[in-house]
């Protein structure tokens, strides 16, 4: 009984010792598949974290990866580009970050414009894992106030800050002012008039986290005849920055980028595609982003304009000196580690001292400013057809201000002061009148504009009106002959882009420097001498220290995240910039994830 006991127990316990094996065989397989499961997903994610550093340099890149290593670790993944037409693979990536509109994906998904869709397929072991995610570094920039601070904010004299919805419309729109700074030692916004005529408008609100009473943390003066704001706030919540990332890092990702060509006076223009300087870089003469990005580990001075439709982003401080004007359809966004300058050159003041000092410059540029005046109402306020025309109102306006061959001859000598308006071509006589002055950089930067603006309203001579009018209409700019081309064709469908030009040269505006765009900057940003930004300004300095000196005062300096307008500089929100269209303000900034799901 004993021996028939001890077997069966044997087999009890052998079928039991059985069991337990296939168990934690079978668990030890299971935790291997689990294990090796996720770690797919680990791989995926790292596969998809290496597209994005590509990404992050080159913005088209496609190349992929086929069967990629992991280092130290198990594991591959695959990331494939289609390019193809038709039906796209379910395991397939899309590269839509420069596509001007959205295109089709792996099941059905919709690739949007700026955007790329990577599908990573990771190996580890047995086990194979897919990821999907969309991507972006082009992305429209959200701008909740056009003009905020992480400091103080500083407005001296005539200062407007308005808004408008798009270029081609002038539908105005609210545009209001921001500081996340608390309590400072003085206003945490302060605006200060420099004369008795001087008025601050701004449409929007003038809001500060600032808990101080209004009067002591935003401080406009006692005197509320003087200013026109929609609403003061204090003790505003804090409002968040737009994603621009790491500037110094976005540099240093493009050192590897050849460097620009820069003319040693005269036009430098930068073609689509990416260019770096090691160092500082001064641009003597204007600069033209046809599509180029430039990538400065430096400080960046232009002596010159500024046009076109690109980005630039400095480790150092970017300072405009002169002419900066961008065409209507153009725009470009400057980012700077140090600070902005814009240090424009005040046309309007120039030109009247110059005519306090010659009774024939006072006339002609007083009939200029009214001219242009009238030039503009007449474009905006009138039926279209009964403005056009060889000989209708614009025509005779245009004749006025640029040089028509058929135009009556003008006295020789003038012997009263008004005779200088005989046979019209008032800026060309200006220009002629600057030209007998001594030479200096005031002198020329007037010529230079007056010359523009002269041939802007000048006969249209080197081909015919049709021709000249659309490319005009392909591309609004102050080309020689334009305006004479469109009136004379007829095309009313161009008057409003007319009008963008007419405004941006009226007689208010008539030496003044333009920015048009988005700047931002971890420094500081200071505008004077009548100049106008077109966009957001946006100086986010938290963490930074140290300070930037005045570049027209060295005994002042400005800290980060601190905003100086001073000597009429405006700024006029543009709000169709910053909302997702065709007109918007697109820049290639940081890749980051938008979407993600494991499949």
């Amino acid at each position: 009984m004993a021996l028939i006991t001890t077997l069966l127990m044997s087999v009890v316990l052998l079928m039991m010792l059985i069991t337990l094996v296939k168990a934690v065989t079978t668990q030890d397989y299971l935790t291997r598949g689990q294990h090796d499961s996720v770690a797919a997903l680990y791989v995926a994610e790292s596969g998809l974290a290496d597209v994005m550093s590509h990404l992050e340099i080159d913005g088209n890149w496609r190349d992929g990866f086929n069967g990629e290593s992991m280092q130290n670790r198990p594991g591959k993944y695959w990331v494939k580009f289609f390019e193809g037409s038709g039906s796209v693979p379910d395991d397939a990536s899309i590269n839509n970050i420069s596509g001007s509109s959205a295109r089709p994906g792996p099941r059905g998904r919709v690739v949007p414009r700026g955007a790329a869709l990577i599908v990573v397929t990771a190996r580890v072991g047995a086990a194979q894992r897919q990821l999907e995610a969309i991507v972006n570094s082009a992305g429209v920039i959200n701008v909740e106030y056009p003009l905020m601070t992480s400091g103080s904010i500083e407005l001296r004299g005539a200062v407007t800050i308005d808004g408008i919805h798009s270029l081609r419309g002038y539908e105005r729109v609210a545009a209001g002012i921001h500081s996340n700074a608390r309590s400072l030692s003085g206003p945490t916004i302060r605006w200060v008039p420099e004369d008795s005529s001087d008025k601050a408008t701004i449409t929007g609100k003038v809001s500060a986290v600032d808990p101080r009473t209004i009067g002591v943390g935003i401080d406009f003066g006692p005197d509320s005849s003087r200013y026109d704001v929609g609403a003061f706030e204090r003790s505003a919540a804090q409002r968040a920055f737009p994603g621009m990332g790491d500037i110094e890092r976005q540099v240093n990702l493009h050192a590897s980028a050849p460097p620009p060509t820069i003319q040693p006076a005269g036009t430098t223009t930068l073609p689509t595609g990416d260019y770096h300087q090691s160092g500082d870089l001064t641009v003597s003469g204007d600069l033209v982003l046809d599509g180029g990005e430039l990538f400065v580990d430096g400080d960046l001075t232009i002596n010159g304009g500024i046009s076109g439709q690109g980005a630039i982003w400095a480790s150092g401080k970017v300072t405009f000196r002169g002419d900066s004007t961008l065409q209507s359809t153009e725009k470009a966004a400057v980012m700077s580690k140090k600070g902005v300058n814009l240090l424009g050159f005040d046309g309007e003041d120039y030109m009247e001292n110059f005519a306090e000092s010659d009774p024939e410059v006072r006339v002609l540029w007083d009939a200029t400013k009214q001219t242009l005046a009238e030039t503009e109402e007449l474009l905006q306020s009138t039926e279209p057809a009964s403005v056009v025309g060889s000989g209708g109102p614009l025509d005779l306006q245009i004749r006025k201000l640029g040089y028509h061959p058929d135009n009556p001859e003008a006295p020789i000598p003038v012997v009263n002061p008004e005779d200088a308006l005989v046979g019209g071509n008032y800026l060309g006589k200006l220009e002629a009148k600057l030209a007998a002055q001594s030479e200096g950089e005031s002198r020329d930067f007037m010529m230079r504009k007056l010359a523009g603006y002269r041939d802007f309203f000048s006969a249209n001579t080197d081909q015919p009106d049709e021709t000249a009018a659309n490319q005009f209409i392909h591309r609004p700019r102050v080309s020689p002959g334009a305006f004479d081309a469109v009136v004379n064709a007829g095309r009313t469908d161009a008057l409003s882009k007319l009008m963008v030009q007419v405004s941006n040269l009226s007689y208010a505006k008539a030496g003044s420097s333009y920015f048009q765009g988005i700047i931002y900057t971890n420094g500081h940003f200071f505008a004077a001498n009548s100049v106008t930004t077109l966009g957001a300004i946006m100086v986010d300095g938290r963490g930074r220290e140290g300070s930037e000196p005045n570049p027209l005062n060295p005994a002042e300096s400005f800290r980060p995240g601190q905003l100086v307008m001073r000597q009429g500089a405006n700024m006029t929100f543009v709000e169709e910039f910053f909302e997702d269209g065709d007109n918007a303000l697109r820049i290639r900034g940081p890749v980051q994830v938008r979407t993600w799901a494991s499949r």
